[in-house]
């Protein structure tokens, strides 16, 4: 019983060693890469590290896209709410590959960056455009955004 039990917790842990090393889905937006098994390590990981999913729509040719993304790699206080509660995925589209099988399983939407928070399970908890978290003048807010992740923090 106890040999099982370790043949578990190795297997287990070795499922989260691979979906820890090939974590490069979070990165930039990649054509080639297959959606539903970056999801499935995503989720994995989530289900792991007790987090929520954040998926971001969008493409290495969207100035927004870019936009976004530095903000949220650039402000320290987004940057930690990201890294604490979210397991972030991006899910390319473009001319190139558009994903819309991955696509087909979310609710339509309008533009790019876009997200869509999920639980641990995939269930899917909010379908959001980025538009709204921009600021009055500048950039994006960092108040608008925290407000955001913050409905999916425990």
């Amino acid at each position: 019983m106890k040999q099982l039990a370790y043949s578990f917790c190795f297997s287990w842990l070795a499922t989260l060693a691979v979906a820890s090393a090939n974590n490069d889905w979070k990165g930039w937006y990649d054509p080639a890469r297959d959606p539903f098994q970056d999801y499935r390590q995503a989720i994995t990981l989530a289900q792991a590290e007790q987090k929520v999913v954040l998926i971001t729509v969008g493409g290495d040719w969207c100035g927004y896209c870019h936009d976004i993304a530095h903000f949220m790699k650039t402000n320290p206080k987004v940057n930690k709410a990201l890294n604490e509660h979210f397991v972030q995925l991006k899910v390319n589209i473009s001319e190139e590959n558009d994903n819309a099988e991955f696509l087909s399983h979310f609710p339509e939407f309008n533009g790019v960056p876009h997200f869509f928070v999920l639980d641990a399970s995939g269930q899917l908890l909010n379908s959001q455009p980025t538009g709204d978290f921009e600021g009055f003048f500048t950039g994006y807010s960092e108040f608008k955004f925290l407000t955001f992740l913050r409905q999916f923090t425990r």
